[in-house]
């Protein structure tokens, strides 16, 4: 025997290439091994896109694109015993011939052109289901593929460069805690006018125990001033952030978020723009209007911990904001924010009540 002919018989099996017939139609060993191979690369593209810098329909591209690169790719550069679109010679085995040498005996089979397109268009199609999540398959084809870094930074943006914003809104706290169900809700408002004019209310009770509080916070020409139920009169205070941050806790949360972003104190840790792995889920509407879901692990939590952030998809405000922590219970935020608006200077004043 010579050394090509060890050579092939190394590598000469007995294995049937079809793994099953029906009605005439094959599936072939080849056919799932490349089914198999696309879907593999669709789940890793999948799991790495955020890291690599891929939308949901980015990784399906990049998919269809390497996924047709290999089948062109292994037509041209097969050996004829694996050629997928054309008839090609396979199952090469070795007899020994009766005079005692070794010769190859080539038995040839047909790939059909019908069976390879049906193996090629069942793995294209098991891609596109598997690979898409059902926020991804509700998604608007005319929603923008805009990574979720992407969107985040263009929320800090608008905050930071508006000339004037005001909203509304309404924050729920839920707890479980002792066996006991536990909820409080807080009505809130904002009013800002760049430089110096801010005003920030909150009205509520933490967890539903006691009466409703009232917190201010107002500033005017550079002079804070804050005042809650049952101060006998307002306090002044340095900077708008730290009173804010006083008011963390009795405002249900919500001091801590747009406030901050208005005023320039966006590297608090637990604002949306420092999420840990955020991703884009998909894109749904908040009180009529089309949001940017973006979910991600807030900075300092628990690994159970999500935050998820509704952004307007056009002025790219808040809308909705959703902490779930695992040893806080789950706080929801909702906003009816405006931007560059005409606000009256009354607008931050404010007179403590008498007793």
């Amino acid at each position: 025997m010579n050394a090509d002919a060890l050579l092939v018989a190394a590598w000469t099996h007995d294995i049937d290439p079809i793994i099953v017939s029906i009605f005439g139609v094959h599936l072939w060993w080849y056919g799932l091994c490349f089914v198999l191979g696309f879907l593999s690369i669709q789940v890793w593209l999948r799991r790495q896109g955020d890291q690599l810098g891929l939308s949901p329909r980015g990784v399906w591209d990049l998919t269809l694109c390497t996924s047709l690169g290999v089948l062109v790719g292994g037509h041209r550069s097969a050996p004829a015993g694996c050629t997928l679109l054309h008839q090609g010679e396979a199952c090469v085995k070795l007899r020994e011939t009766t005079t005692g040498r070794y010769t190859l005996i080539k038995r040839k089979f047909r790939v059909l052109a019908t069976t390879t397109g049906l193996v090629i268009s069942n793995a294209l199609a098991a891609m596109a289901n598997f690979g898409q999540t059902k926020d991804d398959k509700t998604e608007p084809s005319s929603a923008p593929a805009t990574r979720a870094q992407e969107i985040l930074t263009k929320m800090l943006a608008a905050y930071q460069a508006c000339k004037s914003y005001r909203d509304t809104g309404e924050v729920t706290n839920k707890r479980d805690a002792e066996g006991m169900s536990l909820e409080g809700k807080h009505t809130f408002s904002t009013a800002f006018v760049r430089p110096d004019r801010f005003r920030f209310e909150s009205k509520g009770n933490m967890f539903g125990r006691g009466p409703d509080r009232d917190h201010v916070i107002w500033a005017v020409d550079g002079a804070i001033r804050i005042w809650a139920t049952g101060d006998a009169a307002a306090r002044e205070h340095k900077t708008i952030g730290e009173s804010l941050y006083r008011f963390l806790g009795t405002s249900g949360g919500s001091a801590g978020l747009a406030p901050r972003l208005l005023i320039g104190e966006h590297n608090w840790m637990h604002l949306p723009n420092h999420l840990r792995s955020p991703k884009l889920l998909a894109e749904e509407k908040i009180g009529g209007v089309l949001c940017y879901k973006i979910q991600g692990q807030p900075h300092g939590g628990e690994k159970r911990d999500r935050h998820t952030v509704r952004i307007d998809n056009k002025s790219y405000l808040i809308r909705k904001m959703v902490e779930k922590a695992s040893k806080l219970g789950t706080t929801t935020m909702t906003y009816k924010p405006e931007i560059d608006v005409d606000i009256a200077d009354d607008a931050f004043t404010f007179a403590p009540p008498r007793d």
